[in-house]
């Protein structure tokens, strides 16, 4: 649970070139002329591609974690009938 919870904690600080937060301090004639730029274009959407990658890989593991807890939890009384 910890993993997904880091995962999605938003992460505020250091807003990096092509992200939500990086556009929210760009006036609309500045984002306009930012997006209009087709080598940037291509970098913003690579950037946040690998952001989405990034954030995906957590709930993958805490889903992985959670599994193993979960047969540990079934094996343990298992292990108490058998002993």
């Amino acid at each position: 649970m910890l993993v997904v919870l880091v995962v999605v904690h938003p992460r505020l600080s250091g807003a990096a070139r092509g992200s939500f937060l990086y556009w929210s301090l760009y006036t609309p004639h500045d984002l306009m002329a930012d997006l209009q730029t087709p080598d940037d274009r291509v970098a913003h959407v690579i950037h946040l591609s690998q952001i989405a990658r990034r954030k995906y890989a957590g709930p993958r593991l805490a889903g992985l974690i959670t599994g193993a807890s979960l047969v540990a939890l079934g094996a343990a009384p298992l292990a108490a009938l058998v002993a």
